[in-house]
């Protein structure tokens, strides 16, 4: 389950962003925005645990999962407008920590992606695009 999440997640690309601020930020933004991560992480890792069924192999759940959970990322429209204000001040928090701008947006978009694995499933089961799906 962590290996899924973590390939998933493309953790190690996030990791890599972070570990090559060494220097530039301090320790403790680094720190902080692992931990948005881990956090992101943990919740995946609990919910495969927890879905119903056998647990798919490595390969096949990250093929499962990863393509729509990016898509489902990166779609316009599927943040609502009443969430786009929590949204935009995290990236501005990011930034304002010294964090470079691509990854002061990933990390703000990872805190409101913990029900994208329901979404993708919820459309999977019912033969429908993630994206559209987690627009409702």
């Amino acid at each position: 389950a962590y290996t899924i999440s973590r390939e998933t997640l493309d953790a190690r690309a996030l990791w890599a962003q972070i570990d090559a601020l060494d220097g530039k930020v301090p320790e403790s933004v680094q720190i902080d925005a692992l931990e948005v991560i881990w956090k992101l992480q943990r919740s995946f890792v609990r919910w495969l645990l927890s879905r119903p069924g056998a647990m798919p192999g490595i390969t096949e759940a990250v093929n499962r999962y990863q393509g729509p959970f990016n898509d489902i990322r990166v779609a316009s429209g599927v943040l609502p407008d009443s969430q786009r204000p929590t949204y935009e001040a995290l990236v501005a928090e990011w930034k304002e920590k010294g964090l470079p701008s691509a990854l002061a947006q990933q990390l703000a978009e990872l805190h409101f992606l913990e029900p994208a694995f329901d979404i993708i499933e919820l459309a999977r089961t019912r033969k429908l695009k993630p994206v559209d799906v987690s627009k409702v």
